[in-house]
This record gives C-alpha cells, sequence and structure tokens, in this order.
C-alpha cells in the first residue's frame, strides 16, 4: 500500500513541533517550515489532535497511513461522516465533544472485527485479478494489506490522551 509510513509522521511532527531548522532546507522551505510552526502553535497541536473546523472537526493522529484509514473506516461502521486526509481524518458534521467520545468508545474497546471496517470500503478491488476474488476473500486481503485494524484502540486513546479540543476563533 502506498501512504506515508508512521515513523516519517513522527519525524514529520518532531520537525514541526521542534526548533531546529533542517541544514538541507533552501529559503523558501525555510520560510514554509516557519509559517507552518506558527500555525502549529497557534493551533496548539503540541497538545491538541482535535481541532474544531466550522460544525465539525478535523482529527489529527499524527500516524501512518494504515493507522488513519483503519481509524476513519471505524468511524464510518459507527455511521460518521468521515474522509481520510494526507495526515488528518475530517468529520464535517461532528463537534470536538463528540469527536472525543467516539474515540473514547474505541480505545475502551477492542478492534472492531475485520468484516466491520472493510465493508465500508467502497472499493476493495486494486490489483489486476482482484475482479476474480470472491468477496470475503478480497476483504480479508483489503484487511492484511492495507489496513491496520488492531491499531484502532491504540490510535484513539492516543488521540484523546493529547485532545482539549478547540474551537477556531478561541
Amino acid at each position: 500500500m502506498g501512504g506515508v509510513h508512521g515513523e516519517i509522521v513522527a519525524a514529520m511532527r518532531r520537525i514541526l513541533l521542534g526548533t531546529d531548522v533542517p541544514a538541507y532546507l533552501d529559503d523558501g522551505a525555510d520560510r514554509l517550515l516557519r509559517d507552518a510552526r506558527a500555525a502549529a502553535l497557534e493551533l496548539e497541536l503540541g497538545c491538541r489532535s482535535i481541532i474544531a473546523v466550522g460544525a465539525g472537526s478535523l482529527i489529527l493522529p499524527w500516524v501512518g497511513a494504515k493507522q488513519l484509514v483503519s481509524l476513519t473506516l471505524a468511524l464510518k461502521a459507527k455511521e460518521v461522516d468521515a474522509s481520510p486526509l494526507p495526515h488528518a481524518i475530517e468529520l464535517p458534521r461532528t463537534p470536538p465533544e463528540e469527536a472525543v467520545q467516539l474515540l473514547e468508545s474505541f480505545a475502551a474497546e477492542p478492534a472492531p472485527s475485520a468484516d466491520a471496517i472493510t465493508a465500508r470500503v467502497s472499493r476493495p478491488c486494486r490489483a489486476k485479478f482482484d475482479e476474480f476474488l470472491p468477496p470475503d476473500l478480497l476483504r480479508l486481503v483489503t484487511a492484511v494489506e492495507h489496513l491496520d485494524i488492531g491499531s484502532i484502540p491504540e490510535t484513539a486513546g492516543a488521540v484523546i490522551g493529547k485532545s482539549a479540543p478547540l474551537r477556531r476563533g478561541e
């Protein structure tokens, strides 16, 4: 599966929240990093992983692509309007307080079943001959190769462990 590995996301977070400037940055990249750090400071991303955006929320779990998509699909399995972004999950109709409650429930329960999660995958066919696989095998391949369902409770717990929700403009 494509996507960013969790170790890369952790390094990105360290750089964003740190003060050192990598030697390889040119002037333009240095300016972008300073702007990003100012925004991260304003949004308190060092201690928050849920940000209020309009009537909804943005969850920043700081995990790899497999974990991010797995948590998104777990939210969808609970009938939540959730969309994965490159490094976040958008919940356009779920205020931060409700997002915290949802994540608390995931953190307190065992990981959902692979069937419950993969049922939300709209197009699991990704490889040349996937269309010829029976649906149950295709869901299993999706769960094993493209998701990390077992990480859902841990990811949810980590997000709520550093999430005093913030309303834009506060």
